[in-house]
């Protein structure tokens, strides 16, 4: 979902002005308009939560008990009431809705109500089996304000507001004096924080597999993407971690609801499981007394969502994987656009819902296939996937995705092994009559006014949600909480790209319930206008032997001295490289020639393209046209390993594979240790790592033949030969006394497998 950041200028909507944000796909409610609409506003604590289906077995439901602190509108003598949103999870079914109401545990929140859906009105609660007032909120995600710190967070603003104010303005509008459910006044004392800790240890932040890495993934079940956090201090009883929420721009925090996302707890180590909440931003932790230990930045590149359950053979509810399928048997999903509410009528609506569809297909190859007959099928818990405007969404919502999964198993596909898949998704938006007067969509490729929403925007988040991918903070990200009104982001970034790569690359491998079909990628032909059909990357690396400490760059003494050649110099063995690449002068910032192979995203020994490059001082790779985007013509969009060669230094292979699409992601060697294959493949200096000098015969290994070739060339000047691994032209002492600090050492890979 998208939320914009209304910049409205014209008297008709003044009353907007004073509103600085709407949320995903949804358009402010100004706070006077949710205290005056609102049936009912209470203050209160969520202590329990359950999901259950409503009367017509059509959408899965999540109660969640309140046990109120205070009636700030209509008074009550009830304790508890339930708080009803859409979504859930009830054994092996499951139903993902954006914009989402997600409540935290023991989170304390203003709730602005309103009568519930009819089809859960009379549904008994499951607390008890007795029968508790049951709710829904007023305008949706706008009518819960989660309190933090003596402030609340409202979605509709950058930053917290005073609790104070908020309950001098709900009683000024609604004259009602608030009171605790046994009737006496309540009045509301700012929380003090009487537990301290004065000396806040440092923490370091490494994945599940114990490497410093630039960035994490949120939502992601494997033991490699969960956080290691080591300090000092944390205590061995677990306390809280809590992360940015990307649900509202990392304005507020989050922690996860589930136990099992924590992986152990000690007082120097914490392993625990990213939320798919969680956005770039801080990482705290809190000791169990409520004491903050210790925080760090953290940067979360992307998030998919997963599902939480005990299906199948988990006694708790576990983060799982939930994945694509072919259900038309044509290679995945069919959308079919809804008659009955006028949107396939709508040429401009539908123009502008395809050129988002198309985006996605073209960068990720998800095999979303449009039906444009038309169908009187509408929202539905059916198996089909609809697209249609509809006139009942909740006040001040835009748009709405919801997914509906399924899993299956077996004795032996249980666990890690269930197979979750995406049984349909339906996508609903607001036709221009149901938004607030004098506001309007753009359905045009040109840019919408300050009174328009961009539908292609929209259209292209909530497609991003069906994709399964959550928030990321971003301002240039489409799947950022929000948007301005006035603004469109009609490309998806980088970290988009990735996300969706990822969830295709493990939606198209065999599932262990061997009868349901994996998806297959869509094989399309883009518009060179959409998108270029070249796919392409960033590297970036060090040589060892070129670095200079001092100014964390590499000398370029060969091209200084004129001794750079300007074809190519992998035609040589072991290499054997018989590409074509030259250049006519050499920049000024060249440090030497590379090879680089991108090999087979499920077996790094296959190798499907070879180029040469240039390897630029500060450790970019470059094209010989200067270009630090690497292209590659003959390869669909994907991810693949990437292999480095050098004359001088050891090969290396990324330690992952490296998603390859038309937006260039950088994958850098220099920053971690583990960013290559193997153990002491990169070589540490002052917290960058490079390649590991000394392999001049090109074959693997650093060893004897090496020193060979250095006795034979030794005291030679103003050269081009491997055994100059220094580069600078001169083979020497230096030279040897680097070959001789990594004598014995091993690649991973050679130049042919």
């Amino acid at each position: 979902m998208n939320i914009f950041y209304p910049k409205l200028m014209i008297t008709s909507l003044l009353v907007f002005m004073a509103i600085t944000l709407s949320y995903a796909s949804i358009y402010p409610i100004s706070i006077d308009q949710r205290i005056q609409q609102s049936t009912q506003i209470t203050m209160g604590k969520v202590v329990q939560q359950y999901s259950f289906w409503d009367t017509e077995r059509q959408n899965i439901y999540t109660a969640h008990l309140i046990a109120i602190t205070a009636y700030l509108k209509k008074a009550s003598n009830q304790q508890y009431i339930e708080v009803v949103t859409l979504g859930g999870v009830i054994e092996e079914e499951a139903q993902i809705v954006y914009p989402s109401i997600e409540l935290d545990l023991h989170q304390t929140y203003f709730f602005f109500l309103e009568a519930p859906p009819l089809s859960v009105m009379d549904n008994n609660s499951q607390v008890n089996r007795t029968q508790i007032p049951r709710f829904g909120t007023y305008s949706y995600i706008q009518g819960i304000l989660p309190i933090q710190q003596n402030n609340y967070i409202d979605y509709l603003n950058k930053s917290p507001k005073s609790i104070q104010q908020l309950l001098k303005k709900t009683q000024a509008l609604t004259q009602f004096i608030p009171k605790h459910p046994d009737g006496n006044a309540f009045i509301f004392e700012k929380e003090t924080t009487s537990i301290t800790i004065a000396a806040r240890t440092s923490i370091t932040l490494k994945n599940g597999l114990g490497q410093i890495v630039p960035h994490f993934h949120a939502g992601i079940p494997d033991e490699a993407e969960t956080l290691i956090i080591s300090g000092n201090g944390f205590g061995n009883t677990p306390g809280i971690v809590q992360f940015s929420d990307a649900n509202t721009g990392g304005i507020g925090f989050i922690s996860s609801n589930y136990e099992t996302d924590l992986i152990y707890w000690t007082d120097t180590e914490i392993q625990v499981k990213i939320p798919a909440r969680a956005g770039t931003g801080s990482v705290e932790i809190y000791h169990q007394n409520g004491g903050l230990v210790g925080s760090s930045v953290i940067e979360i590149e992307w998030a998919i969502n997963p599902i939480f359950s005990t299906y199948r053979g988990y006694e708790e509810r576990t983060r799982q994987k939930a994945k694509f399928l072919d259900r038309n048997e044509n290679g995945g999903y069919t959308l079919q656009i809804n008659t009955t509410e006028g949107f396939l009528a709508d040429n401009q609506a539908m123009a502008s819902f395809e050129r988002a569809l198309t985006t996605w297909q073209c960068q990720t190859g998800i095999n979303f296939q449009l039906d444009k007959t038309g169908t009187t099928t509408a929202f539905a818990n059916d198996g089909i996937c609809i697209i249609q405007y509809s006139k009942f969404l909740p006040a001040g919502v835009l748009g709405i995705a919801t997914s509906r999964h399924k899993s299956v198993g077996s004795n032996t596909c249980s666990k890690e092994n269930t197979l979750w898949y995406l049984k349909e998704f339906d996508i609903q938006f607001a036709p221009n009559s149901q938004l607030t007067s004098g506001l309007s969509w753009n359905f045009s490729v040109n840019e919408p006014t300050y009174q328009q929403f961009d539908f292609e925007t929209i259209a292209l988040h909530e497609l991003g949600h069906a994709h399964g991918l959550g928030h990321i903070v971003g301002t240039d990200n489409v799947m950022h909480y929000a948007v301005t009104n006035g603004e469109a982001r009609k490309k998806l970034s980088a970290q988009e790209i990735a996300a969706g790569l990822h969830k295709m690359a493990y939606s198209t491998e065999e599932n262990c319930i061997s009868r349901y079909t994996p998806m297959e990628p869509l094989n399309m032909i883009c518009s060179t206008q959409e998108t270029n059909i070249n796919i392409a990357a960033k590297v970036k690396l060090f040589l060892e032997g070129n670095f200079n400490e001092q100014q964390q760059m590499m000398n370029t003494n060969l091209t200084d001295d004129g001794l750079l050649p300007m074809q190519q110099p992998f035609t040589i063995a072991p290499f054997a490289y018989q590409g074509t690449e030259t250049i006519e002068t050499v920049p000024s910032d060249v440090v030497d020639w590379i090879l680089l192979q991108v090999r087979d995203g499920t077996d790094r020994t296959t190798i499907l393209e070879t180029k040469a490059f240039l390897l630029r001082k500060d450790g970019l790779v470059i094209d010989t046209d200067g270009n630090e985007v690497l292209t590659f013509e003959n390869l669909p969009t994907g991810t693949y390993y990437i292999a480095i060669f050098h004359r001088s230094h050891l090969p290396i292979i990324s330690l992952t594979t490296h998603p390859f699409s038309n937006v260039p992601i950088l994958y850098d060697f220099t920053k971690s240790a583990s960013a290559a294959m193997g153990d002491t493949q990169l070589k540490a200096r002052q917290n960058v790592f490079m390649m590991n000098a000394g392999d001049f015969d090109g074959n693997g290994v650093i060893n004897s033949q090496d020193y060979n070739l250095w006795k034979q060339n030794s005291s030679a000047v103003n050269v081009y030969l491997s055994a100059d691994v220094d580069g600078n032209g001169i083979i020497n002492n230096q030279d040897y006394n680097l070959w001789k600090a990594n004598r014995s050492k091993i690649g991973m890979i050679s130049i042919s497998e």
